[in-house]
């Protein structure tokens, strides 16, 4: 890496994503004294290509991250088959070369161990890894000519046929949109008059996800298109979010002071 950079005159350790497998058997490697090699028994693969300097107004990215699998076995596909996937956040550069935020996807091969011509996965003395073949990635959002450009969270639903963002709208109030795997079908879904806090928590079992909110706790059915206010307005911000398997329950995070100081505790809540 050190070297690639010498070379180019580029920062190029870049962040990107990368998936394992367990199918494709262990990888041995050469193990050095500093014990910087090690093998392993998972096969991986980064599936995310990364440049130093987009190019502006493409979808070109310097950065991948905040990402999730799509759905509990990928996306449904036109064919009736199912295709897995992970989305996230990627950096690129808008028209004038400023950085913007925008929500990408990338498809998932049942193969990760097969080199694209793109380059070698596994890097080589002058390349960074490059992605194995089958490993797509597209842009999902087009937000520069917005009041308030770029997204800062996306996420999916267990299904994988909805994605849940979060971005500003024409009021510069953080909302959750909907959309496609596909990028089509976006629409605002909350009207709320202070912004949304962190990232959106789908639940396992229902097209429902749930959020924080002016420090209150709120759940979002897509089916009935309602926004439902579970808890009370609190002191401090509840964060961490999570439901239970089977959906009835979310368990969240919320600091709470004592004679001692202030501590993080753990909070539950029934969902009716």
């Amino acid at each position: 890496m050190a070297e690639i950079e010498k070379e180019t005159g580029k920062k190029v350790d870049l962040r990107t994503i990368g998936v394992s497998t367990s199918t494709l058997g262990p990888v041995e490697v050469d193990c050095d004294k500093q014990g910087e090699n090690v093998s392993g028994k998972w096969f991986s693969a980064l599936v995310v290509q990364v440049v130093p300097e987009p190019r502006p107004g493409s979808d070109e990215i310097s950065k991948a991250y905040g990402d999730t699998w799509v759905g509990t076995k990928g996306y449904l596909k036109p064919d009736g088959s199912y295709q897995r996937a992970r989305v996230f956040l990627g950096d690129c550069c808008d028209g004038n070369s400023n950085k913007l935020t925008e929500a990408f996807i990338v498809d998932i091969p049942e193969k990760i161990n097969i080199p694209s011509n793109q380059g070698a996965f596994q890097g080589t003395e002058n390349q960074m890894p490059c992605p194995p073949e089958g490993a797509v990635q597209r842009r999902l959002t087009f937000t520069e000519n917005k009041k308030h450009p770029g997204i800062t969270s996306v996420s999916s639903s267990s299904d994988g046929q909805y994605l849940g963002i979060t971005a500003k709208d024409d009021n510069g109030i953080e909302q959750a949109f909907l959309m496609s795997p596909s990028g089509d079908n976006v629409r605002q879904l909350t009207q709320h008059k202070t912004g949304i806090q962190g990232n959106l928590r789908w639940n396992p079992q229902a097209n429902q996800f749930c959020y924080v909110c002016d420090n209150s706790l709120f759940i979002y059915d897509i089916d009935k298109e309602k926004t439902y206010m579970k808890t009370k307005k609190s002191q401090d911000t509840p964060f961490a979010l999570i439901w239970s398997g089977n959906g009835k329950t979310i368990a969240y995070n919320r600091k709470i002071e004592n004679c001692k100081g202030l501590f993080t505790q753990i909070f539950v809540l029934k969902v009716k």
